[in-house]
């Protein structure tokens, strides 16, 4: 979304005083959605361009860390790198997902588990921020 405070601003209008909003915004990732990938957000950020919209922050929970981003990105390189250029060849095209998403079921049942628990000794590398937050009564600060 290129003007998020924008959208913010928005969705503080439409909605009624005191519902809650919420909001996942990445930190650590790829691009993707290209050419509309714009931002990273840490969660000061997200926090200030809520508050600037009118939101009050209620809570800002981190989502993953650097042993998930670690271990997603490994998962897309063995996919989009690997399996996807064999499905190409073999000019497969239906399923492809499927496929991807049974050949890394054991890495997913191995690897979430232990990432998601290491991620708790780094709190400084987050994946993603997920955030809740209440319209204010009143108009927005903007």
């Amino acid at each position: 979304m290129p003007e998020p405070g924008v959208a913010l601003a928005e969705l503080h209008r439409v909605m009624r005083p005191g519902a809650l909003l919420y909001v996942t915004v990445p930190q650590a990732w790829g691009l993707h959605y290209e050419p509309h990938d714009y931002y990273r957000y840490t969660k000061y950020g997200i926090s200030h361009l809520l508050r600037e919209a009118g939101f009050e922050v209620a809570e800002v929970r981190q989502m993953g860390g650097l042993f998930s981003y670690f271990a997603v990105r490994l998962i897309d390189l063995v996919v989009l790198r690997g399996l996807f250029p064999i499905c190409d060849r073999l000019r497969l095209r239906r399923g492809r997902y499927r496929l991807a998403a049974l050949a890394m079921l054991p890495f997913n049942l191995v690897f979430a588990p232990l990432s998601s628990m290491f991620d708790r000794l780094d709190p400084l590398n987050a994946y993603g921020w997920a955030v809740l937050a209440v319209r204010r009564d009143g108009q927005p600060a903007r």
